[in-house]
């Protein structure tokens, strides 16, 4: 039987490897054609934009150094020889700058959405995406920290107003479904 696919492991948060493994499953299993998939391949495969000074990859190994996570990503075989077994330290720290982000908008949508149109308070509802992930708050992240990444995203304009256009657009589609 021919192999299919291969995995790597990428070090990362404890709570982002929750958030993401409740969203695709333990391992993740990287398809193409999904923007996700698409994104993790192509920094994968991109060895070169990751070639930064020393300053920058102290922090970075710092950084990666402390993550207590690890996500197993399970990979389609064609891309064996394009991907490196063994991410370094900085495309790790890389594709977890793009977890994060990942993960801070959806946070930020769904803690947006229970706000506004269920008129749930904003902790109830930080509160809740965490149950929903597994995330455990407190011991991976604190509640301060969740609340910090709320207000940060909120009040940069250029994501709020991303913020607002995403939670208008949802809202409107879900209005014209009840009429």
């Amino acid at each position: 039987m021919p192999l299919t696919h291969f995995t790597i492991s990428i070090r990362c948060k404890s709570y982002l490897k929750k958030y993401f493994t409740t969203l695709y499953g333990d391992p993740i299993e990287l398809k193409q054609s999904q923007a996700f998939a698409d994104t993790i391949l192509t920094k994968l495969c991109n060895k070169s934009t990751y070639r930064i000074g020393e300053k920058n990859a102290n922090i970075c190994h710092h950084a990666v150094k402390n993550y207590t996570g690890k996500l197993i990503m399970k990979i389609p075989f064609n891309f064996f020889y394009r991907i490196d077994k063994s991410p370094s330290i900085e495309l790790q720290y890389n594709i977890n700058l793009y977890l994060q982000k990942v993960f801070e908008e959806d946070f930020c949508e769904v803690v947006q959405r229970a706000h506004t149109w269920a008129n749930i308070t904003k902790k109830i509802a930080i509160e809740k995406f965490a149950d929903n992930h597994a995330i455990i708050i407190d011991e991976e992240i604190t509640y301060e920290a969740l609340k910090q990444i709320e207000h940060r995203y909120r009040k940069d304009p250029k994501k709020r107003n991303k913020l607002v256009a995403k939670v208008s657009l949802h809202h409107s589609i879900t209005e014209k479904g009840k009429n």
